[in-house]
This record gives structure tokens, sequence and C-alpha cells, in this order.
């Protein structure tokens, strides 16, 4: 069937009717759903645009204090290679400055200390990791042994009270006998540190 085409003035049927008060429903329900869409993806949007806001403003305080960290952690390299030159230098270079001030301070401190009757037959100063050890082997020679005894602890007690001597021995001393002479022998370990 084939319609006819309508002549201005004819009525429309019921149908037609019916069907051109669905078109204007059928605009508002697309137009309400239209509506409805583009504000939920609105409203995703902006809290979206929230969350990424608050992501960016947690990087920022992280960043702030990263970068401080960062330029604290170079200085303190900077520092420690400061202080490992400072070490090596003072170790390698200064070192044997510091233990041949040490070796002739403790020998000039001896002789100065050392009664006429104290003869020394050797003197041995080495030089270790922080400390200067030395060793002195000698005799006290007297005409008596109590004499000779009260010499060598006085001599022993005045080099402890050094400040720079940390440790002294004595482990052996023993008399001998000469024509109405004594002679006490003994041997001073001993320990000095640099200055």
């Amino acid at each position: 069937m084939k319609k006819e085409p309508k002549l201005p003035g004819q009525r429309q049927s019921e149908e037609e009717i019916k069907k051109k008060a669905r078109r204007p429903r059928r605009f508002i329900v697309t137009g309400i759903f239209a509506v409805l869409i583009t504000a939920v993806l609105t409203a995703g949007a902006f809290h979206f645009e929230r969350i990424k806001n608050k992501y960016k403003q947690e990087i920022a305080k992280v960043e702030k204090t990263y970068v401080p960290l960062s330029k604290n952690a170079a200085q303190t390299e900077d520092t420690k290679k400061k202080r490992v030159d400072f070490y090596k230098r003072r170790f390698y270079i200064d070192f044997p400055l510091q233990y041949s001030y040490a070796a002739a301070n403790l020998i000039r401190k001896i002789t100065l200390i050392a009664a006429e009757e104290i003869q020394f037959s050797e003197i041995e100063i080495q030089p270790g990791n922080q400390t200067v050890t030395f060793l002195l082997t000698g005799y006290v020679k007297t005409d008596n042994k109590i004499k000779a005894r009260t010499i060598l602890l006085k001599f022993r007690q005045t080099l402890s009270r050094f400040a720079e001597v940390l440790h002294i021995e004595t482990p052996t001393s023993k008399a001998g006998t000469a024509e109405k002479q004594v002679e006490l022998y003994f041997t001073i370990h001993g320990e000095v540190e640099p200055q």
C-alpha cells in the first residue's frame, strides 16, 4: 500500500497525531539523557582533576624534601673526601716530621734527666702506627748497690711523668761488680705519642 500525499486542509488521522505527540517526548528524553551523561562526564573530569592535583602536591612535597637531602648528601660526601685527604696527608706527610720531632724531643729529655752515673749503651727509637716505641739499655755505675737502684728508680719515675710517654716497662735489671764499683744494668721499653 502506498500512502497518498495529503493535501493542505485535510485532517490527520489519530495515528499521525500520536506519532507527532511522541516526537517531542523522544527529544526530551534524549536531551535529558545527553545532559545526564554530560553531567556525569564533567563530574568525573573534575574528580580526576582533583586527584591529579592532590598527587602533584604530594610529589612537590617529596621533591622539596628530597632536594635538600640530595644537597646534604653531596655535602656529606665532600666532607668525607676532605677528611680522608686530611688524614692521609697527616699520616703520610706529617707523621715523619712528627716522628723525628718526637724522637729528638725524647732524646733531649732523657739526656736532661739522666744522672751522671747513668750510662746508655743503646737507645733505639722506632715509629709505629700512632706511637713511637723506644728501648733504652744501659747501666748505672756507682759505689753502692742501693744508690744505684735509687738513681734508676728516680730516672724511671721522671721519665714516666712526661705527658707524651704512654707506657714504660723495666723488664730486666741485674747488678754486676767491678773494682769497688757496682754496675746496675737495665732495659726500659716505652711508647711515646707524637704531638
